[in-house]
């Protein structure tokens, strides 16, 4: 599966990913930004979404 992936500091990048999944995660409460995107699906908690998705390619966008 192809993901975006980056950080907050980073530019986003088009990554290959050996898993099948991408994740985009992002802040719960105002302002929501979107923090990272990247391969798997790491979890989420009170403070932070995670949106996970497994197909198509760049599913993460």
């Amino acid at each position: 599966t192809i993901c975006y992936s980056h950080t907050t500091t980073s530019r986003a990048i088009l990554k290959d990913c050996g898993e099948n999944s991408c994740y985009r995660k992002s802040r719960r409460h105002p302002p929501k930004m979107v923090l990272g995107r990247g391969c798997g699906c790491p979890p989420g908690d009170d403070y932070l979404e995670v949106k996970c998705c497994t197909s198509p390619d760049k599913c993460n966008y």
